[in-house]
């Protein structure tokens, strides 16, 4: 490819109507830069590949730069980085506005002709990526030159790059050639353990039985300490961790286990640890958690191993262990027996001074419940940050049932850290969030409580109120929070000095001067106003006020959340809930997709709540039931509606539209489809609906993969936890 045809065309493409992640305007210059070969390429080439594939999307622009930089990459120009782009390209599957579903795709498999040279480029990083990238494509044409590649490969990175993509785009094929390198394997008795581990995957795609000779193949790479660094061009790809998931979609989960407590456990009891052994065994930790977060039938063999690895050498796998015992839901230790592992724990929370591991250990003390876990954190109150804000719940994952108890020996150590000239603002708040979560049992404290009022004067206040309630200084520090500073503080301040002395007035200035914000800020002043119910009658004028002044078109969602909560704020205050259907009339008939959807969905629960009055609105709620995120939402508009026509739609597409949102993870509407279901009615759900959340109910496969990431086990068995119950509703 001579150089100078690299940018052939490249003004005959409108550039600018082609939308990429930002700058549209720029593509031809960046891509000039790149092909110039200059000093400013480097940033170019981040640039471009920001734009074309960013975090994982691709754009009509993306399908266009495609051959421009297939002719760069076959023109020597930048090689292996540029391949990266394109098979960043290829492999997307998030796809915005491109012409045809996989057209990016597409556009990279054409230029296949131009790039299958490099698999036989002097560089062994570049045939690499070549593999990779051409892979993404998904070309058939692909095969032979792999196979090619495979005969006269010798590089062990390459080879197991090669043979990983033609498991992918010939299974057969793949299977056979693993299944002679396990054959060569077994004659030399000597093989690169990481193609050894590619191999057995691929006879695991090619449908071939998992046997204790696969085992050992996938397990070989461990006496290197390491399996393929950079391997399949992902950093985020880790082929042992690829096979071990793959184990449990197939129905083997107990030999993904298996895979991972070898790890774990490596290199066995009494054998002495090679170099490298640490990172086996983080490395198995990790996959660990990988299995545990995305299959449920693993978690309770798993258990007692990652108990051990937490208490194990290594710092940083027995970290990786605590952090994923920590994400499992309390009732599953009593299954093995709890005290095996919260006995390993307390010993590894008992190690002195600053520890993280020590840390992350006593967490898990905390949000079991142990009784030891007061004590442990009084001893290393200074050296146990994460501990301390767990035990107040900011941190914890799992807050305990009942607050951590008022130990007397920890309230001493918690006095004299709250007399210290300086705990920083957040751990001065842990602080007085735990002593007032102790209430009146902390009245030593008091004093030492007083102390911090200048710097956490709310905190304080709060403290206070629960450790004494009728204590004078309660009252003047309300007062002075009440009235001046930011509009929520103002606004909580007010609200507990409400509660307190019975006093509308100090809430009713805040909430008047808090009507002048913007954004957020307004939607949760709006919100107290609906809270504050009848009292705040006198607040009538100044929310109209406010509600014409957010009369702009609605363009954020921000504003347009804030224009409903004042809409019903408006209509609690007058008893008249049909004075904020216009709003949520205008908010729905703008563009649904816009902002996420959330908008409309925020509209569509307000006339879910003013119920049959809004019936008007059925037509525009109808619409937000094509989205997977706020169907649910829609669903549950039309049933407190028009709870009789439905809007006109068929119950079976309404459960339908449920049903599927239970079942994608990527819909973040899961639990709202369980409410919603429930709000139904198991009894009014059709037949194939039933079947369908049956089957989702007891699949393995982790029903949520998203979200907190440390909540998804959880939040994985409440979601069936709901399922369940539905279910066991039924006749």
């Amino acid at each position: 490819m001579d150089k100078r045809d690299i940018l052939a065309g490249l003004d005959d493409v409108p550039w600018p109507d082609l939308a990429c992640a930002y700058s549209e305007e720029e593509l031809p210059r960046l891509l000039r830069t790149v092909a110039s070969g200059s000093a400013e390429a480097e940033y170019a080439l981040a640039d471009l590949a920001n734009a074309l594939c960013h975090q994982g999307s691709v754009y009509p622009a993306s399908e266009a730069a495609a051959p421009f930089l297939a002719r760069m990459a076959a023109a020597g120009v930048r090689t292996l980085e540029v391949l990266e782009v394109l098979g960043s390209i290829a492999e997307s599957g998030d796809e915005r506005g491109l012409t045809a579903p996989g057209a990016a795709r597409a556009a990279v498999a054409a230029q296949t002709g131009l790039l299958a040279p490099l698999l036989a480029h002097p560089d062994s990083g570049v045939r690499a990526t070549a593999a990779w990238a051409l892979t993404q494509g998904g070309a058939r044409a692909l095969v032979p030159l792999l196979h090619e590649r495979w005969e006269a490969e010798a590089h062990p990175v390459v080879r197991a790059t090669v043979l990983k993509a033609l498991s992918e785009l010939d299974p057969d094929l793949g299977g056979r050639l693993a299944a002679a390198v396990l054959a060569d394997a077994d004659a030399a008795d000597a093989a690169d353990g990481g193609e050894l581990l590619v191999a057995a995957r691929a006879c695991l795609a090619a449908g071939q039985p998992w046997s204790d000779r696969l085992h050992a193949a996938a397990t070989a790479w461990m006496a290197d300490g390491d399996v393929l660094p950079h391997f399949w061009n992902g950093f985020d790809y880790d082929p042992f961790g690829d096979l071990i998931l793959a184990l449990a979609a197939g129905g083997d989960p107990a030999a993904a286990v298996r895979l991972v407590t070898t790890g774990l456990s490596y290199p066995g009891d009494g054998v002495a640890a090679p170099p490298g052994a640490g990172h086996v065994r983080a490395k198995a930790a990790w996959c660990a958690r990988e299995l545990a977060r995305g299959y449920r039938s693993p978690v309770v063999a798993l258990i007692l191993p990652l108990a051990a690895a937490a208490a194990g050498a290594d710092e940083e796998a027995g970290f990786t262990a605590i952090s994923l015992l920590r994400e499992l839901p309390r009732e599953q230790l009593p299954e093995v027996g709890q005290p095996a592992v919260t006995d390993r724990l307390a010993a590894v929370a008992h190690v002195r001074g600053p520890d993280r591991r020590a840390d992350e250990a006593l967490i898990f003390l905390i949000e079991q419940g142990d009784p030891r876990a007061a004590r442990l954190l009084a001893r290393d109150l200074r050296d146990r940050p994460f501990a301390l804000a767990a035990a107040t719940r900011w941190r914890s994952s799992a807050p305990p049932s009942v607050p951590l108890p008022g130990d007397p020996a920890l309230l001493e150590a918690v006095r004299a850290y709250l007399r210290e000239p300086g705990p920083d603002g957040n751990t001065a708040a842990f602080l007085l969030s735990l002593v007032t979560s102790w209430g009146p049992a902390a009245a030593p404290a008091i004093p030492d409580v007083l102390g911090l009022q200048r710097r956490h004067p709310l905190n304080v206040a709060n403290a206070l109120t629960a450790i004494d309630p009728g204590h004078p200084a309660i009252v003047p520090i309300l007062n002075r929070l009440a009235a001046s500073g930011r509009s929520w503080q103002r606004i909580e301040a007010a609200s507990r000095l409400r509660t307190l002395t019975g006093a509308d007035e100090p809430l009713l200035a805040a909430l008047t001067d808090g009507l002048r914000e913007q954004g957020y800020q307004l939607r949760s002043v709006a919100e107290a106003i609906i809270r504050l119910g009848p009292a705040g009658a006198s607040l009538g004028p100044a929310v109209s006020v406010a509600l014409r002044a957010a009369r702009d078109p609605v363009t954020e969602s921000a504003l347009a959340d804030a224009r409903v909560q004042l809409a019903l704020a408006l209509a609690s205050l007058t008893g008249d809930p049909a004075a904020a259907i216009p709003v949520l009339a205008e908010v729905l008939d703008q563009d649904q997709q816009q902002e996420g959807g959330w908008p409309a969905a925020s509209a569509a629960d307000a006339a879910a709540d003013i119920g049959a009055l809004a019936r008007p609105l059925a037509p525009a709620v109808v619409p937000l039931l094509d989205d997977l995120t706020h169907g649910p939402t829609a669903v549950r508009a039309l049933l407190k509606i028009d709870p009789v026509s439905l809007g006109g739609v068929p119950l079976a597409r309404l459960a339908d539209v449920l049903v599927t949102a239970v079942g994608d993870p990527s819909s973040h509407g899961q639990d709202r489809a369980v409410a919603v279901l429930a709000e139904l009615g198991p009894a009014r759900l059709p037949a194939a609906a039933m079947v369908k959340l049956r089957e989702l109910a007891e699949r393995d496969q982790r029903l949520c993969r998203f979200g907190v990431i440390g909540n998804i086990i959880r939040d994985d068995e409440h979601l069936r936890s709901g399922l369940r119950q539905l279910l066991s509703e039924l006749p």
